[in-house]
């Protein structure tokens, strides 16, 4: 997460959140480790955080497919 520079595409980065500063205060935080902001996502309420948690399940047949890579998911748009 704190070398987003390192690959050829930005990976995206989501905020999810009831508190509307404190999600303000997540993008700034990424963005002071290099993200740009484009990449930052804010979806929203706290329970939109369900879905990109689910994301994790991609991880082991991502490291078994590719190997033991960097990587980084995004949206494409």
């Amino acid at each position: 997460m704190v070398t987003p520079a390192a690959f050829a595409t930005s990976p995206s980065a989501s905020i999810s959140g009831d508190d509307d500063a404190a999600r303000r205060l997540a993008a700034a935080l990424l963005t002071g480790l290099g993200r740009l902001p484009e990449w930052i996502i804010d979806l929203g309420e706290l329970a939109t955080a369900r879905v990109t948690e689910a994301f994790v399940l991609l991880v082991r047949p991502l490291v078994r497919a590719l190997g033991p890579v960097r990587f980084g998911l995004s949206v494409a748009r």
